[in-house]
C-alpha cells in the first residue's frame, strides 16, 4: 500500500498493525486546544480628552470657528456608563456607522455654545445632566444615519404631516443662541406635528426630537402619539426608517427599551 505524504496535508503517517493512522502536525494540536476567539463586539471609540484631529478640516474656519473644553476627571466614570448604555441599544450593524464619541465640559462654534453636534462619524456632546445626554446621543446618531441613508426616508410623507403652509426656519442656531427650545403650549404644538419649537427649525431637528423620545424612556411619548394624528404620523416614517436599517428596531423593540 502506498500514499504519496506532502507537507501540506501536515500528517504524520503511523503503521500499526498494518493499519495507517493519521494524527495532528503541532499546527493542528496548538488550533485545537487554542480555538479561535470571537471578535470583541464593536464600539466606537470614547474620547474625554480634546485633540488637535477631532473636528473635520472643513470645520476650521474663521467663520465656524470650533472650540472645545476636555472633560472634567470627575465625570468621565459616569459618562462612559451613560454612553454605553445608550449605544448598546442599537444593533452592531448600525453602531458601526459610528466611530467616534467625544464627551466633553463645552463645546462652541459660531461664538454659540452648543450641546452636541455630529460630523460624518462623529459625536460631540457636552455633559449636561443625564436626561440630556442620553437624549442627545440620540439626537446626533439619528443626524449620522439620516445622512447616510437618505433613501430610507420619505422625507415627502414627513412633510405631509405638517400644516400646509409650514416652513421650517432654519438649522437651529436661532433657536440655541435664544435658548427658545420649549414652550408651555405644548399641545398646540403637538398638534401641528412637532414635538418641541426647536423640531420646527428643520427636518433634522424634527426627526432628531423623535429619535430621543423613541431610544429614551419616555412613557408621555407613546402616550401623545396616539392622540396626535401627526405625531402619530411622523413616528411611524421614524419607525420605518429605523427598520431599514436593521428589522429588529421595530415598535416592539422600541417599547421595550422605554419600559427597561
Amino acid at each position: 500500500m502506498s500514499k504519496k505524504i506532502t507537507r501540506k496535508t501536515f500528517f504524520k503517517l503511523i503503521l500499526t498493525n498494518g493499519v495507517i493512522l493519521t494524527t495532528a502536525s503541532p499546527l493542528e494540536l496548538l488550533a485545537e486546544n487554542n480555538p479561535p476567539q470571537s471578535p470583541a463586539p464593536y464600539f466606537p471609540n470614547m474620547h474625554f480628552k480634546t485633540n488637535e484631529e477631532m473636528f473635520p478640516i472643513s470645520w476650521k474656519s474663521p467663520a465656524i470657528n470650533p472650540k472645545a473644553e476636555s472633560l472634567s476627571k470627575n465625570k468621565i466614570t459616569k459618562t462612559q456608563k451613560i454612553i454605553k448604555d445608550e449605544l448598546d441599544k442599537y444593533p452592531e450593524n448600525v453602531l458601526k456607522n459610528l466611530h467616534d464619541i467625544y464627551a466633553l465640559d463645552s463645546l462652541t462654534f459660531y461664538g454659540i455654545p452648543y450641546g452636541g453636534t455630529s460630523s460624518t462619524n462623529k459625536i460631540y456632546l457636552t455633559n449636561g445632566s443625564d436626561w440630556y445626554m442620553r437624549h442627545a446621543l440620540h439626537h446626533e446618531f439619528s443626524s449620522i444615519l439620516l445622512k447616510k441613508y437618505p433613501d430610507y426616508f420619505d422625507k415627502k410623507s414627513w412633510k405631509q404631516n405638517n400644516p400646509s403652509d409650514f416652513k421650517y426656519s432654519g438649522d437651529g442656531r436661532e433657536f440655541i443662541k435664544e435658548k427658545k427650545h420649549y414652550t408651555p403650549k405644548m399641545n398646540q404644538l403637538y398638534n401641528k406635528g412637532f414635538l418641541n419649537d426647536y423640531a420646527q427649525s428643520s427636518i433634522e431637528n424634527d426627526c432628531n426630537e423623535f429619535a430621543g423620545k423613541m431610544f429614551c424612556n419616555d412613557g408621555e411619548f407613546w402616550r401623545i402619539i396616539k392622540r396626535f394624528n401627526r405625531l402619530k404620523g411622523k413616528f411611524e416614517i421614524m419607525l420605518q426608517f429605523y427598520q431599514s436599517l436593521d428589522k429588529k428596531l421595530d415598535i416592539n423593540y422600541f417599547k421595550k427599551i422605554s419600559r427597561s
